[in-house]
């Protein structure tokens, strides 16, 4: 798997990676709303957001995982 730098990096660090990704889409839409004074329904968009990127991230790694334990050599 030396040669998928991006497969082993999605593979290894799936599940950090779907919780930085919900948790950052979250926060950015939070810090819209408190600081550039975006309106307040961001707030429970940004929430929703989040699970959703999180969702499609996790899924995406648990794929990769799939298809790296069955098609990969050890």
């Amino acid at each position: 798997m030396q040669n998928y730098p991006s497969v082993r990096l999605l593979v290894g660090y799936g599940q950090t990676l779907s919780l930085a990704g919900g948790l950052g889409v979250f926060l950015f839409l939070l810090l819209g709303v408190m600081v550039a004074d975006w309106h307040w329904i961001w707030i429970p968009g940004g929430f929703f957001l989040g699970v959703i990127t999180y969702f499609l991230v996790r899924t995406l790694s648990e794929l990769s995982k799939i298809i790296v334990d069955m098609l990969m050599p050890e």
